[in-house]
C-alpha cells in the first residue's frame, strides 16, 4: 500500500520496451505469412485456370465467338440503323402499351411544345431586375483619438 495515496515506484520502462518489441515483430510476422499464403493461393489458381488449359480449347471458343458474331450481322445491322433509325427497327424501337413503367421515355411523351416567335432585337430587361441605385452613404464626424494628455494623437489635426 502506498502511504501517500499514489504510487511512488518507478515506471518498468523495460518491460514496456520488451512488449512494444514483440508486438511489432508479431505484426511483422504476422504480415510476412499473410503475403505468402495469398501469394501461394493466387499462383495455383492461376496454374489451375490459365497455364493448364490447352490451346485447343482457346481457339474453339475463339471460332465458336466468331461464328455468333457472323450470324448476327453486325456491320448490316448498324447500316440498317444508321440509314432508317431506331423507329423502324422492331427489336429495338420504344414499345407502347402495357408494361411500360409509369414515367415513359422522353421520346414517348408526345408533348406539344409553343413555339415562341423571334424577337426581331434584345428582349427587354424588365424593371424589377433593374438594380435602383444606391443611396449616397451618409458622413458622420467622428471624434479624433486622443493621447492621455488631452491633445489630438495626430500631429496637425483638429478636434
Amino acid at each position: 500500500m502506498a502511504a501517500h495515496g499514489y504510487d511512488a515506484s518507478l515506471p518498468r520502462n523495460a518491460t514496456i520496451f520488451f512488449y512494444s518489441l514483440l508486438a511489432v515483430f508479431i505484426l511483422i510476422l504476422t504480415d510476412f505469412l499473410l503475403d505468402s499464403y495469398f501469394d501461394k493461393m493466387i499462383e495455383a489458381e492461376i496454374h489451375d485456370k490459365i497455364l493448364t488449359r490447352g490451346m485447343e480449347q482457346v481457339t474453339a471458343m475463339r471460332q465458336h465467338e466468331q461464328e455468333m458474331l457472323g450470324k448476327m450481322h453486325v456491320d448490316s445491322a448498324m447500316k440498317e440503323l444508321s440509314e432508317r433509325g431506331r423507329m423502324a427497327i422492331s427489336e429495338i424501337a420504344p414499345k407502347s402499351g402495357e408494361g411500360m413503367p409509369e414515367v415513359a421515355g422522353w421520346s414517348q411523351l408526345k408533348r406539344k411544345v409553343n413555339e415562341m416567335p423571334a424577337a426581331p432585337g434584345p428582349a427587354p430587361v424588365p424593371a424589377v431586375l433593374t438594380p435602383e441605385p444606391a443611396a449616397a452613404p451618409v458622413k458622420r464626424a467622428r471624434p479624433l483619438p486622443t493621447s492621455p494628455v488631452g491633445k489630438p494623437a495626430v500631429e496637425g489635426a483638429q478636434q
